[in-house]
């Protein structure tokens, strides 16, 4: 079997982008210690704990098995209204831009529905739902279906026409020029919604737990709040950071699959 004489150079430039990319994330988080140091030597600690009072609270919270409880209740709910969200935003977006009749009804509305605020939704969520996962999740849906909606719309939009031509020469059937044409080539779009919608609705899910749930990191932060600790207010801040970048990059890794023919494409 032969080998392909440009491959060692392709993994060299990756290990340098990767290199890259982990040091600016080191050179980061040094800064944001560094800066946090400086900041509590000037500061009452009930206001602005330090290092070592954030820390001795991060393994009191980390050796209370509630604490990875709440992390999975979270990350159901996150997951949970982030699948409905894709989905139907998805499946929207390309209505919207295949059907003129769909757009002229349907885009004002979707318009609207993104510009209501978090808070009224969640106010509504309370009087409208008794369940509290059914709260969070309709939440969760109906601020972040819009984000991947439009994302899209405007994917679908930035086909080129020459390319709708040559296909329809073809004489495709519907799924036919879906499957082919409108859904790869709009996948960039379609991913920087899925991208957005997932941090934006991890934020979401995480403020409504708060207003109106008694468990998840949410709640916990907001007990956290009740009894004035700020050093619990951050570890609970930085385990919802860690869990939202940790899908994050696992929505990076699907994408950089999706799209491994481009890597390929320049070497």
């Amino acid at each position: 079997m032969a080998i392909k004489p440009e491959m060692p150079g392709a993994a060299l430039a990756m290990f340098a982008r990767l290199s890259r990319h982990s040091a600016g994330t080191a050179l980061t988080i040094a800064l944001l210690v560094a800066a946090w140091f400086v900041g509590s030597l000037f500061l009452p600690e009930y206001l602005f704990p330090g290092l070592g009072q954030t820390a001795h609270k991060l393994g009191i919270i980390l050796s209370q098995p509630a604490t990875y409880a709440a992390i999975v209740v979270t990350l159901q709910r996150i997951l949970g209204g982030f699948v409905l969200s894709s989905l139907f935003g998805v499946a929207l977006g390309i209505v919207l831009a295949m059907n003129r009749p769909a757009n002229a009804l349907a885009m004002p509305a979707l318009k609207i529905v993104a510009g209501v605020p978090a808070l009224t939704w969640v106010l509504l969520s309370i009087i409208w739902f008794k369940s509290t996962e059914t709260r969070v999740w309709f939440i969760t849906f109906v601020l972040a279906f819009p984000i991947v909606a439009t994302n899209t719309y405007d994917g679908v939009r930035s086909v080129p026409a020459d390319l709708y031509q040559m296909v329809q020469a073809l004489r495709p059937s519907q799924f036919a020029l879906l499957k082919l044409l409108v859904i790869p080539s709009a996948m960039p779009f379609i991913f920087s919604g899925l991208r957005i919608s997932l941090s934006f609705g991890g934020r979401i899910a995480v403020f409504a737990e708060a207003l109106s749930a008694s468990s998840g990191i949410g709640a916990q932060m907001y007990t956290m709040d009740q009894m004035f600790d700020t050093a619990g207010i951050i570890v609970w801040t930085i385990l919802l950071v860690l869990l939202l970048t940790t899908l994050d990059m696992l929505l990076s890794f699907v994408e950089r699959h999706w799209f491994r023919w481009r890597v390929e494409a320049t070497h």
